[in-house]
């Protein structure tokens, strides 16, 4: 940090900005554990929005706390371990888009943005057809990537920096094609269907870290409308009936969970937090948790009380047990986005 910092201070004021480490982060000078230490004081000040410009003193002074949910606002400082965790990540991602490994949900995982939203959605649609994200995604001669949405949105993803790289999500030997879709979707998002933009932002993730909504990535991924069915205000037999329908014809489908402080939940599974549903079939459902982790349930056999065992994001529960423990549905229709 001490050997950075002078150069990093661009203004020369003794202090360094949130301004003055978005430029670092749109930087391709900034490359391995320098990129690596960026990022994380970028994650620092979108947890602390409106801070003032950090001294050397903070840095010195400043450890880690309690850890905390890696896609949510961070209370307690996480600057080392944001650190050790990037430079790993940079040291082994390959840099081009695409490898010779297929797009693939077994790899993907969730970075600290608050996005489950998309990666979830992103992962299901993948695990329907990964040829789909290659038609997506379009690396260009110059190594920027075009990218076009289903809904008719298109954007150009220019060559991310290791900063970039370390702020999004990863699909880790799959390349950064991860990376450049959770890019070009902070480019278009809120933008005029149609529209070709190229935001300002020096880190367009960052519009999309905040949370949103799966049926609205349903739609810009696949072109078609996503229904809205809430859990508790729908008949069981109604929702499971959809939810059979819908995988029966390979639709996409998004769960969600309430904020475990407003809604009990089962040991490993987080609340307020979005999920893919991958498959339902009879009364059992395979789903996956876009952080791509593990669990064990302890003291007892799997379920509601113990939790469920989880395998690279993916368990099974019965529907019985969905419904307790999911607040909301979205699922693709035929209908074509924007069309009643």
């Amino acid at each position: 940090m001490d050997q950075h910092f002078k150069g990093w201070d661009a203004n020369n004021d003794g202090a360094l900005s949130h301004a003055e480490v978005e430029t670092l982060v749109a930087s391709h000078k900034v490359k391995g554990d320098e990129a690596a230490a960026v990022a994380s004081i970028h994650v620092w000040f979108r947890n602390h929005a409106g801070h003032a410009p950090l001294t050397p003193d903070f840095f010195k002074n400043t450890k880690d706390g309690k850890e905390e949910r890696r896609d949510v606002a961070q209370k307690s400082n996480h600057l080392q371990s944001d650190f050790n965790s990037f430079s790993k990540h940079l040291a082994t991602v390959p840099r081009q888009v695409f490898t010779s490994s297929p797009p693939s949900i077994d790899g993907m995982s969730q970075g600290q943005l608050g996005d489950c939203y998309f990666v979830s959605t992103v992962g299901a649609f993948c695990h329907r057809d990964p040829a789909a994200i290659k038609r997506l995604a379009k690396v260009g001669g110059d190594g920027s990537t075009e990218v076009d949405f289903g809904d008719g949105r298109h954007t150009k993803v220019a060559p991310l920096t290791d900063s970039l790289i370390c702020l999004g999500s990863s699909a880790h030997g799959q390349g950064l094609w991860l990376n450049v879709l959770e890019e070009g979707f902070g480019k278009v998002k809120g933008a005029k269907k149609g529209a070709a933009t190229d935001s300002g932002s020096k880190a367009a993730v960052d519009k999309i870290s905040k949370g949103g909504d799966p049926g609205a990535v349903i739609a810009m991924l696949t072109g078609k409308k996503a229904d809205y069915l809430p859990v508790r205000k729908t008949p069981p037999e109604k929702l499971h009936e959809a939810m059979l329908r819908a995988s029966a014809a390979r639709k996409l489908i998004s769960a969600g969970t309430d904020a475990a402080s407003k809604h009990p939940l089962p040991p490993g599974i987080p609340g307020d937090h979005a999920y893919a549903v991958l498959a339902v079939k009879g009364n059992q459902l395979t789903i996956w948790n876009p952080w791509g982790n593990h669990f064990e349930p302890k003291g007892g056999p799997p379920g509601l009380q113990h939790g469920y065992k989880v395998d690279k994001g993916i368990f099974t529960m019965p529907f019985s047990d969905f419904e307790k423990v999911f607040s909301d549905v979205h699922v693709e229709t035929d209908m074509h986005h924007g069309k009643r």
